[in-house]
């Protein structure tokens, strides 16, 4: 038969611990909501239209340069920018052979 009296000894043991816990998950979600806060003021500090408008500016900028140069690229090593340096790479050596 089980002896009934461990029984208190065990339940103070889980109380202490779920004491323990709640103390521990109360203060990491006050460290999160200092947290979250600093974030949000931090957002509210970094994205005002001003700011925004010159991040859109400037990635616009950087894609459009990345499309221009990667059009040029693309004339000169597949289309008609090839073939007409071909044609004058074949004239020059002709001229050097004759």
């Amino acid at each position: 038969m089980i002896d009934k009296s461990i029984f208190p000894i065990i339940r103070i043991e889980l109380e202490s611990m779920r004491h323990t816990l709640q103390l521990a998950i109360s203060q990491h979600l006050e460290n999160m909501d200092e947290i979250i806060l600093w974030c949000e003021k931090e957002i509210d500090r970094v994205c005002t239209p001003e700011n925004v408008a010159s991040i859109v500016e400037q990635a616009a900028d950087k894609e459009i340069k990345a499309a221009i140069t990667n059009a040029i690229h693309d004339f000169y090593r597949y289309g008609e920018g090839r073939e007409a340096i071909k044609e004058v790479v074949r004239k020059t050596l002709r001229n050097v052979e004759a």
